[in-house]
């Protein structure tokens, strides 16, 4: 390249930057920016595709409809236990080749109550869950049907679990716990699970991540990145995160030894060149998105925020 392109190179990226814009190819973002980008690239990397994904605390479907973008010959199983939720849930991912489970994961399978707050995404099996607490939020108890990994995944014929999200605000643990055979026998690839500090908060139950990392380090797992969401700073520090841990190729079952139910791979096509007319329209609608939306969000009172729309109306920072 250059020493003129390198230059015209750093000025768009000094005036990109002006407009609090960030334009990088995605093949040179770092891991820890997104979660499934990463997982995405690391399963190219071991030429092991992901074709089962389990969205446990799924809610209205909004991160299951992304995995299965992202992962489109994958089959995606959304579990979410309140009624009410799961019946939202099943309306958005309907013909969108998402199977709805209305179940709790935990550690056992049991009759348990659903602790339900006037936030869906707060439901816990827990009176107690960190975010509950730090906000003093108040919930109604229901009833719910709980069951495990390894009870699911036996009933259902699932040999693996290419990919593991756990959301269930405070059981992460539960849920971890409740797939330990399955994890013993190296049948789930990739977890990522939420937390909110390393160690359980003063006066909650669950959220911490160094019991997670301890409880799957002695399966084999290692952990890849953090994504933080949000960090709340009124008061006591609150921080909402996930985090990714992937079991490398060699520690992974040699064998799978149940029926996987509609098991087959659908390669990935290669990705083409893309013809110079292609090449032309991106840049055209580039530059739309630059002139109509990036200056007027960058110019205007309130500027434009690319953090997860997870803040609840109540909480500002």
């Amino acid at each position: 390249m250059t020493r003129s392109k390198l230059l015209a190179k750093r000025r768009l990226r000094l005036a990109l930057r002006r407009l609090d814009l960030d334009v990088r190819k995605i093949s040179s973002r770092p891991y820890g920016e997104e979660p499934w980008l990463d997982v995405d690239r690391l399963a190219a990397a071991w030429a092991t595709p992901v074709t089962t994904i389990f969205d446990v605390g799924a809610n209205v479907g909004e991160t299951s409809l992304t995995l299965h973008e992202r992962f489109p010959h994958a089959r995606v199983v959304a579990f979410e236990p309140h009624a009410a939720t799961y019946e939202r849930l099943r309306g958005n991912v309907e013909g969108e080749g998402i199977v709805p489970s209305n179940l709790a994961l935990g550690s056992a399978s049991r009759s348990a109550e659903l602790f339900v707050y006037r936030f869906s995404t707060l439901n816990s099996l827990i009176a107690d869950a960190p975010y509950a607490v730090r906000f003093g939020e108040t919930a109604t108890p229901e009833p719910v049907t709980v069951s495990t990994l390894d009870e699911f995944c036996s009933e259902n014929e699932i040999a693996t679990i290419d990919l593991l999200k756990i959301d269930t605000e405070g059981t992460d643990f539960d849920v971890l716990r409740g797939g330990e055979r399955m994890l013993r026998e190296g049948r789930i690839r990739f977890v990522v699970t939420e937390f909110n500090d390393l160690l359980e908060p003063r006066g909650a139950r669950g959220g911490a991540l160094l019991p997670i990392a301890r409880f799957l380090h002695q399966f084999g797992f290692r952990l890849i990145a953090s994504y933080t969401e949000q960090v709340f700073l009124e008061g006591d520090v609150f921080v909402v995160s996930n985090a990714l841990f992937v079991l490398p190729v060699g520690h992974q079952a040699a064998t799978r030894t149940l029926p996987r139910r509609r098991a087959t791979t659908v390669a990935r096509s290669r990705r083409l060149p893309m013809p110079r007319a292609s090449a032309r329209v991106a840049v055209f609608a580039l530059v739309l998105l630059l002139t109509f939306v990036a200056l007027p969000e960058a110019l205007g009172d309130h500027p434009f925020d690319p953090r997860p729309t997870r803040v609840l109306p109540h909480v500002h920072i």
